[in-house]
């Protein structure tokens, strides 16, 4: 048990200014027509016969949407007069237990009353083969057992690796889909070798397992669908690779550099990571240049989301957090997702106050040779939600170089209530 540490400082904070960032809206009107035209389109490529046993493959991401998307799926599924069931393709999230899982799809709406279909998750896998340096392949049983298998993910940057592929339909076959052993044999391989042996080891997948095609979705800067996309598995390299450059077109980061950034929220839901760790300019990952940009200093953490269940994977990326946040942890569940990564780095626990004015406190405290009314300061509810946040006075020039800003607010200190909880987004 961490001790509610309290930060015995006389800090002055900075006075904070509220902003919104116009990004530019590239967003799709109705998500249920642009499925339905997939659909229908790429079933004039292949055939679905009636009384199919169709695995749709459901990750652990908050893709924005997703309830509808997956239910589309569904309801075409039927019209085709097949009989489609969910998996959940998520390796060891959700404490690698099918309970775990299944609580995880129900987080986002997916559960078998809303979809009208069958969940069924399981830890059991099959073997595939080998690929290079040796590596087994695994992938989960009850989808490998199905007529056919329908994978539903977002194409976007990884937190990891750059490659010309990374997260997408195939890191979903390879990880999700292979369950706690399968994503544990990858993540053995380390991040900066999955730009190859991902592809290889969607390759063999598509190869063995009955893939009919995939959903790939791509999302704006304010976490709306922009483009989705039904394709077939011999093109899921090429294609996921000019979605990785759409995407990367519409991916937003911390515009700034700053001494503090003040992350309201981390979550699952948000990032493998807890914390999209591109956003922050920060992924500690051994062996892996950290990006350029932004340049943060110190990283404050607050809460923990609901839907994480506990898994604060990711917490590591922080300088200070919470002890509210600390006591949310499910052990189990944050160092089996952090074991099974082979990436400790992530897995450490920061500095841990009792209460946001603690944390926040020493963070400034610890800007070498910065008065902390003077510091530079951003505040964000998460790493997904960057269009709308706070920046400190010492920011505001700078900020105005941007286009598209807009103030919301006018300066004033940071606020607390008697329980030094900061005051709503």
């Amino acid at each position: 048990m961490i001790p509610a540490v309290n930060f015995l400082g006389n800090i002055k904070f900075p006075k904070m200014i509220k902003v919104k960032h116009n990004f530019d809206k590239v967003a799709t009107e109705n998500i249920e027509c642009n499925i339905k035209t997939e659909l229908v389109n790429i079933c004039k490529v292949i055939k679905i016969n009636s009384g199919s046993k169709i695995a749709i493959a459901v990750g652990s991401r908050g893709i924005a949407e997703l309830p509808k998307i997956v239910k589309e799926v569904v309801f075409y599924l039927k019209e085709l007069g097949a009989n489609p069931f969910i998996v959940p393709a998520m390796g060891s999230h959700g404490g690698a237990t099918s309970i775990g899982q299944r609580k995880v799809l129900e987080g986002y709406g997916i559960s078998e009353a809303a979809m009208s279909v069958p969940i069924k998750p399981s830890m059991e896998v099959v073997k595939m083969g080998k690929i290079s340096y040796n590596i087994p392949v695994f992938f989960d049983k009850i989808a490998f057992q199905a007529d056919g298998i329908i994978p539903i993910n977002r194409i976007k940057k990884h937190t990891d690796f750059n490659g010309t592929t990374e997260s997408g339909l195939m890191k979903m076959l390879v990880i999700g889909l292979g369950n706690k052993i399968g994503a544990e044999n990858i993540h053995r391989a380390g991040p900066p070798n999955f730009p190859q042996i991902i592809p290889e080891a969607a390759k063999l997948i598509i190869k063995k397992a009955p893939i009919l095609f995939g959903i790939a979705i791509v999302e704006n800067g304010l976490h709306q669908i922009a483009k989705v996309k039904a394709i077939l598995p011999d093109n899921f390299f090429d294609e996921e690779k000019k979605l990785l450059i759409y995407a990367n077109t519409l991916y937003k980061k911390i515009p700034l550099d700053a001494d503090v950034v003040i992350i309201d929220e981390m979550g699952k839901e948000f990032s493998g990571g807890g914390m999209d760790g591109i956003t922050l300019g920060r992924i500690k990952v051994a062996k892996t240049a950290e990006p350029e940009s932004p340049k943060i200093f110190r990283i404050v953490v607050l809460n923990l989301t609901d839907l994480s269940k506990g898994n604060a994977s990711g917490l590591g990326l922080a300088d200070y957090t919470t002890k509210k946040l600390v006591d949310k942890i499910d052990f189990n569940a944050f160092y089996l997702n952090e074991l099974t990564s082979a990436m400790s780095e992530r897995g450490k626990i920061p500095i841990a106050l009792a209460t946001d004015r603690d944390a926040i406190s020493a963070a400034l405290n610890s800007c070498w040779l910065v008065p902390t009314e003077k510091a530079r300061v951003i505040r964000i509810k998460n790493t997904m939600i960057l269009d709308q946040f706070y920046i400190s006075e010492s920011l505001i020039k700078e900020i105005k170089k941007i286009p598209n800003i807009q103030f919301l607010s006018q300066l004033r200190k940071i606020s607390f209530n008697k329980e030094g909880v900061i005051e709503k987004f």
